[in-house]
């Protein structure tokens, strides 16, 4: 890195932390919170509410962030509720892909059912949308720098001190981060940033993790990904599965790119993407949420195959080439979570037949977790039902997540 380059780097280090000493000492106004338009599953046993806090942002900017924050329906236990920040998985890049945004339009969210097992065994909730994501009329701004670790950690830390601002002594102090995919890399760096929280409100108390299918090893997983679509292409019988791939590989890495552009190290969508993948990523990557812009990759990749002698390798999507050099390794190092000690225990939760999170980068992130020092378990269901998602409903799992958070929050 040129003594230019370093200069800037350092300048927007300091600029960072100076929007992080202001934005914990901002009070939260009434006019900042909203109601929200819960699923059943939520309001029969929460109270919620959308409230808006400030943070810095990956480029040192200080803006408003959202996060939805639900309170159990029941009496408080003397001392105050725990707080867990939970991490939603991969939405969208688009400013209306949030969370907060689909629940209040809608009525539902996929992570209604889960959240609701938290709230009623008494936990207080708090899922930021992250940076980026929510709604105009809460003073949010476009810009969503996806799997940023600073960008996340930051989202997740102060959304506790937001939620502590709101409910005060409603809140014990004791806190855990938690999330699934994109929100497990959450979920651990908001571990790593724990002392912004700490630092903002100094009543907050962090206890420790946990990361479902957490995103990890970026580069590994993208080359694996490949890998598997190269030897794919030599049977016409793995077709199907090598065309699955090229839509996951290209699907992550377009959201990966997308977020750069909100990030002090962009990376150029044209070095990374095919001609095919490139005009689908100029239409759609911006405005479409997950299930749109995954059928909209699905369609290319299926446009494709029907001409006569396609094969998975041939579709002009990610160039693997681009993947591996040393601009786009650094950007996606720089982002890897778990790579230093991280604070409190935590637990790391991962299914067997998960294509999206592999679990051979979930166990390489488990062993660098221990080699730095931290406390980390895993909890790991082999099970054809045990997807990417499908993780989130095996009853083990559950009982894993609910049994850590109590002794989280009983052991000290």
């Amino acid at each position: 890195m040129g003594t230019t380059a370093q200069q800037r780097l350092t300048k927007l280090q300091e600029t960072i932390k100076t929007a992080q000493d202001a934005a914990g000492s901002i009070a939260l106004e009434s006019s900042d919170v909203n109601p929200l338009n819960m699923p059943a599953t939520l309001s029969s046993v929460a109270t919620g509410r959308l409230f808006a806090y400030k943070m810095p942002s990956a480029l040192g900017k200080q803006i408003h962030a959202t996060a939805m924050l639900f309170t159990p329906n029941t009496t408080m236990p003397q001392g105050g509720w725990p707080l867990v920040v939970f991490g939603h998985g991969t939405a969208g890049v688009g400013q209306n892909c949030a969370p907060s945004v689909t629940i209040k339009a809608t009525g539902t969210w996929g992570y209604a059912d889960l959240v609701a097992l938290l709230v009623s065994r008494g936990i207080v909730v708090v899922a930021p949308d992250y940076e980026g994501l929510g709604s105009t009329t809460m003073g949010v701004t476009a810009g969503h720098p996806y799997l940023d670790l600073g960008s996340a950690g930051r989202s997740m830390a102060l959304a506790a001190v937001g939620a502590k601002k709101l409910l005060t002594t409603q809140l014990s102090g004791a806190w855990a981060t938690m999330g699934h995919s994109q929100g497990g890399h959450a979920a651990l760096a908001g571990a790593q940033f724990a002392g912004l929280a700490k630092k903002q409100e100094s009543s907050l108390s962090y206890k420790g993790a946990i990361a479902i299918a957490p995103a990890s090893n970026l580069k590994s997983s993208l080359n694996i990904m490949w890998a598997g679509i190269q030897n794919s292409s030599a049977n016409p019988a793995n077709y199907t599965a090598g065309y699955e791939a090229a839509g996951i590989s290209n699907l992550y890495a377009a959201y990966l790119v997308k977020g750069t552009e909100s990030t002090p190290t962009p990376v150029s969508k044209n070095s990374v993407f095919g001609s095919r993948m490139l005009a689908v990523y100029d239409d759609k990557v911006a405005t479409q949420c997950l299930v749109e812009f995954t059928t909209s990759i699905t369609n290319d990749v299926t446009q494709y195959a029907a001409i006569s002698g396609a094969t998975p390798a041939g579709y002009s999507g990610v160039i693997n080439s681009a993947i591996n050099t040393p601009a786009v390794i650094r950007v996606l190092n720089m982002n890897e979570p778990g790579q230093v000690k991280l604070p409190g225990n935590t637990l790391i939760v991962q299914g067997s037949a998960d294509t999206t999170v592999l679990p051979s980068s979930t166990l390489t992130l488990l062993t660098t977790m221990q080699s730095k020092g931290s406390q980390v378990s895993l909890s790991y269901h082999e099970s054809n039902s045990a997807t990417h998602g499908g993780v989130l409903s095996i009853p083990a799992a559950q009982t894993a997540v609910t049994n850590h958070l109590t002794n989280l929050f009983t052991a000290h």
